[in-house]
């Protein structure tokens, strides 16, 4: 998908972004929905998870960094679950 809607602080969504969300979800099953609306701690989860259920979101957080603390280790991480998504 190309598009991208930009919304900018709280603005309400008008009727074209609240007609194209419409769509988005009508194309999606539930096993879907669910998937993007569960977010699962990094220690608890692996990448093959990611692709297999759908997660929509992986937190790091509160001492959930990747070992060594490093930029090189954190890319790595991160790049293996986008890979996998």
């Amino acid at each position: 998908m190309s598009e991208k809607i930009v919304l900018r602080g709280n603005q309400p969504a008008g009727p074209e972004i609240v007609a194209r969300a419409a769509e988005l979800l009508a194309q999606m099953t539930l096993t879907e929905k669910i998937g993007q609306m569960t977010q699962v701690e990094k220690g608890s989860i692996t990448p093959a998870d990611v692709a297999q259920y759908g997660i929509g979101s992986v937190l790091s957080g509160g001492g959930g960094n990747p070992k060594p603390n490093s930029p090189a280790t954190w890319r790595e991480m991160v790049n293996g679950f986008i890979a996998a998504s």
